[in-house]
């Protein structure tokens, strides 16, 4: 029987996710009301919707705190940038009808709208210098409407979430990886139709495999932006401040993909950790990496193996079941950089919480390997 894995494979529902999901939205509207996070710049259009926005907070905290889930608030809150925010926190709002007839005037620039859950967006050219948001409406200029034309920005996938064919993530362009030079959004060639399609035989195979994770999927994967096509490699990316996204490459093998979102929903959960709780004391030590070429700090390694793990459990699952796209060499890849890196992270010094992921890490670990053993009449798959 598989051991628990806690925060890593899921076990008894997804409870903790529905927590660290109400921490992180705790904290990020902080952020929208503390005064020490809006530059001097912006401070004197901020200030104005300040007292509104903690009103909502008291009379419609769902509401707000649902708006700010969305990705395209919460990404350019939690990275600082309150001007990008706050006009898309308040079109949600108004699609919610919270904000009243009179409704908010938002006085700094308006460069552009994103509206995932009506799949449009809208760039405005020059961009529109205030805004008046009120129940069900925008008006972007005296008497006119915003009629939610423009681009088509959003596409709808089989098991939850979206296809982005708009980001307005302020750190897209930020990579700490060597092999890559940003994300910037692009569909490598591709149909937006081939990218859904690519994506769902994807999440297909997860929910085969691994029916449970698929349904952690459910829960966190907001959007999936797409980053090109690469034939021969997967270049994948999540960041901290973007909770519920993805940025990835398309791949012609479904495997490869399936392994790439497995990856970044992993990236996703632990995100959602740190918001409110550390996991290592030591965790900007910078160690050598089974997984990268360049040194990382020790949150990198557990990151990585943390990540890891349920693809080399994909593979398990899909080989026990004999389907073709199981792989034993790749299993055998992934699982000795799993057992290389939990070497390294032996010598870290985990919080109470970190101790209990790192434990449910090590119990996977070592039963994953008995697990090829026992299949293939004692080698271990990892060397």
């Amino acid at each position: 029987m598989r051991p628990a894995a806690p925060y890593t494979l899921p076990e008894h529902g997804v409870v903790w996710l529905t927590r660290a999901r109400s921490r992180y939205l705790a904290r990020a509207a902080r952020l929208l009301l503390d005064p020490t996070s809006v530059p001097s710049w912006l401070m004197s259009a901020w200030s104005g919707v300040r007292e509104p926005f903690a009103d909502i907070l008291r009379a419609h905290p769902g509401d707000l705190l649902a708006a700010i889930a969305l990705p395209q608030v919460g990404a350019p809150l939690c990275a600082g940038r309150l001007d990008e925010a706050i006009p898309q926190l308040l079109l949600e709002l108004s699609r919610r009808r919270v904000l009243g007839r009179e409704g908010m005037w938002w006085p700094n620039v308006v460069p552009r709208l994103l509206s995932a859950p009506r799949g449009v967006a809208r760039t405005f050219d020059p961009p529109l210098i205030g805004a008046l948001f009120s129940d069900g409406e925008v008006e972007i200029a005296a008497g006119v409407p915003w009629d939610e034309g423009g681009e088509r920005a959003f596409l709808p996938l089989a098991r939850g979430g979206w296809l982005a064919l708009a980001d307005n993530n302020p750190l897209a362009l930020v990579e700490a990886h060597p092999d890559k030079s940003g994300n910037a959004l692009s569909l490598g060639g591709h149909t937006a139709e081939a990218w859904v399609e690519a994506l769902d035989a994807a999440r297909a195979l997860i929910a085969r495999a691994l029916p449970d994770v698929a349904a952690e999927h459910a829960q966190v994967l907001a959007l999936v932006v797409p980053v090109g096509f690469e034939a021969e490699k997967s270049l994948s990316a999540s960041y901290r401040e973007a909770i519920g996204v993805v940025y990835l490459t398309l791949h012609p093998k479904v495997a490869v993909l399936a392994e790439a979102l497995l990856h970044e929903v992993q990236h996703n959960k632990l995100n959602l950790l740190l918001w409110s709780d550390a996991l290592l004391h030591d965790d900007g030590v910078l160690v050598s990496s089974p997984v990268r070429p360049d040194p990382r700090p020790l949150l990198g390694v557990l990151l990585a193996v943390h990540a890891f793990l349920p693809v080399a459990q994909l593979h398990l699952e899909l080989l026990a079941q004999g389907h073709p796209a199981g792989d034993p060499e790749r299993l055998r890849q992934v699982m000795q950089a799993n057992r290389e890196g939990l070497a390294v992270l032996a010598g870290a010094r985990p919080t109470a919480l970190g101790a209990v992921l790192l434990d449910g890490m090590r119990a996977l670990e070592q039963w994953q390997r008995e697990a090829v053993g026992q299949a293939t009449g004692g080698a271990t798959g990892a060397r």
